[in-house]
């Protein structure tokens, strides 16, 4: 008995070395490694990528963290950019609709073309509302002070797309001659009505010469009414000025806003009787002139508009 235990003893490591080598060592997992070196999670062995670590990682175009997907054409929540020609704006209608480059931009095609084709009206573009088209209807005329019959009947309306902002004269005790001053109508992308250059498409009215005199509206104002001293001819003149901004309501329509009046030094002598104040309709401003003139400046009053938008 003993012999027999002990032949089997002798033979069992025999018998496992030759189980051990017919193994295939190649099917045998290899155990997962834990980042080696026993120290913390993750070091030295490697980490998976993960979108929104603020890291652009394999496999992503970007990662702005906690940011991503906040933005139209920014990184997205799976950490590439928004595609090609994903809609966007900049906030600004007049450069057209804006599409993402697919790079993370929002671009822009080019100006919008506000050009309605009509002669009367003066086309700009809002940039939070788009494109705005100025034109004005004929209001009533204000009175003529000093002679309203002496002299030649002059009605010098400004040009379309033009407002009136000043005069130019010739004055010794009164007025001898007198000359509309036309500005361009402009908008801003505030939405704020801007005077470009001025022009003078009408003559002087009246044949004295004289001194050479001038007044004018403060920068992007309008004239409005005017004040002054006038008989049996135009002694003194002293223009109303007021800026105008365009406004949006419900719907997209677009009105005209006048604000505050501001009187201009007066021009002139003190010859005549003062006249009241006399300013164009409510809501609207002067186009041009209403001159009564033949030797001197007999009688002078505005020509207005309203402002139409759309």
């Amino acid at each position: 008995m003993r012999k027999i235990a002990l032949v089997a003893l002798l033979t069992l490591p025999s018998l496992a070395c030759e189980l051990l080598a017919s193994v295939d060592r190649s099917k045998i997992e290899e155990p997962a490694s834990d980042g080696g070196g026993g120290g913390a999670e993750g070091g030295g062995g490697g980490q998976a990528a993960r979108c929104g670590d603020g890291k652009i990682d394999t496999g992503e175009d970007c990662d702005d963290g906690s940011n991503n997907g906040t933005t139209a054409c920014g990184c997205t929540t799976t950490c590439h950019f928004a595609a090609q020609a994903t809609a966007c704006s900049d906030g600004n209608v007049c450069n057209g609709a804006e599409v993402c480059d697919g790079k993370g931009k929002c671009a822009a095609p080019g100006p919008l073309d506000c050009d309605d084709k009509k002669a009367d009206t003066s086309d700009f573009c809002v940039a939070a509302k788009g494109c705005v088209h100025l034109g004005f209807a004929q209001a009533d005329a204000t009175v003529v002070h000093g002679n309203a019959l002496g002299g030649t009947e002059y009605l010098d309306a400004c040009p379309a797309g033009r407002v009136l902002v000043g005069l130019n004269a010739e004055i010794g005790d009164s007025f001898d001659k007198v000359q509309v001053v036309c500005g361009v109508l402009g908008v801003s992308a505030t939405a704020a009505v801007t005077i470009g250059a001025s022009e003078t498409p009408f003559p002087l009215r009246g044949s004295n010469a004289n001194m050479a005199a001038s007044t004018k509206c403060p920068a992007n104002q309008m004239v409005v009414g005017f004040g002054g001293r006038g008989g049996a001819l135009v002694d003194q003149l002293s223009l109303r000025c007021a800026p105008m901004t365009v406004a949006s309501g419900d719907g997209g329509a677009y009105s005209a806003a006048i604000g505050s009046i501001t009187a201009q030094a007066p021009l002139g002598g003190t010859g005549g009787e003062a006249f009241a104040d006399t300013d164009c309709p409510a809501g609207s401003v002067a186009v041009g002139a209403h001159i009564q003139a033949g030797g001197s400046v007999d009688g002078f009053g505005l020509l207005c508009g309203y402002p139409t938008l759309n």
